[in-house]
């Protein structure tokens, strides 16, 4: 007699054991694949590193135009030279000689291309120090050149070329007695390049000349304003 062995139905579910083994192979699985991905992010390079690196070096990298306005400050500078140098002094009222700090010595081209007049703000003595600047940097526009006697006295101008200059001075410690008359000549000479030569000269006592500059050694141009 034949025994028949006992049939699994279908639908029963597999064996306990089996369900673990296969549990395990997917945790397996699962971890070789987050080292495999972390393996190749490790071998690719940062995407956060060339951006930061970038921004780096567009902070400090400096614009082409403030690398124009440096190249055209420095040839500005470079064309000029010590041309004229001097000492300013004034006498006082017990007749003694003293530096006469805070004058201030104009340097005009006596040829020159423009015919434009400049406003005389900036240039006395008692204007500000924004408002020379301004005046300076119109005058050296024109080829000449604007400068501050210093505590001792001194100055030093500096100019483009050789040629001839015209060179006013306006005191800072001298004033002019209101009879005093003011020659018609330094006026004329003065309103070549300025819009009100006598606003610019007030009651200062000033001094106009000339000068030769060759271009080879520095010119000496002195002047003493005398008491009164």
């Amino acid at each position: 007699m034949v025994t028949n062995s006992p049939q699994v139905p279908i639908s029963s579910p597999a064996p306990s054991h089996q369900k673990g083994v296969s549990v395990t192979v997917l945790v397996i699985l699962t971890l070789c694949a987050f080292g495999a991905g972390y393996w190749v992010r490790g071998l690719s390079p940062s995407h956060q590193e060339p951006r930061s690196s970038s921004v780096a070096n567009l902070s400090t990298k400096p614009s082409n135009s403030k690398e124009k306005e440096d190249t055209e400050t420095g040839s500005a500078e470079d064309d000029s030279q010590e041309a004229i140098e001097g000492r300013i002094s004034y006498r006082t009222a017990e007749g003694n000689t003293q530096p006469d700090e805070g004058a201030i010595v104009v340097m005009l081209p006596v040829y020159r291309k423009s015919s434009g007049k400049l406003p005389v703000t900036g240039l006395r003595p008692a204007d500000s120090k924004e408002d020379r600047d301004i005046a300076r940097a119109a005058i050296r526009a024109l080829g000449g050149d604007l400068v501050v006697v210093d505590s001792n006295g001194q100055y030093t101008g500096h100019l483009p070329q050789a040629g001839e200059y015209h060179v006013l001075v306006l005191s800072r410690h001298g004033a002019r007695d209101e009879e005093e008359l003011i020659d018609s000549a330094d006026v004329a000479t003065l309103g070549d390049y300025f819009e009100r030569p006598r606003q610019l000269l007030g009651q200062l006592k000033f001094r106009v000349g000339t000068v030769n500059y060759r271009g080879d050694n520095v010119e000496i141009w002195d002047h003493a304003f005398e008491a009164g």
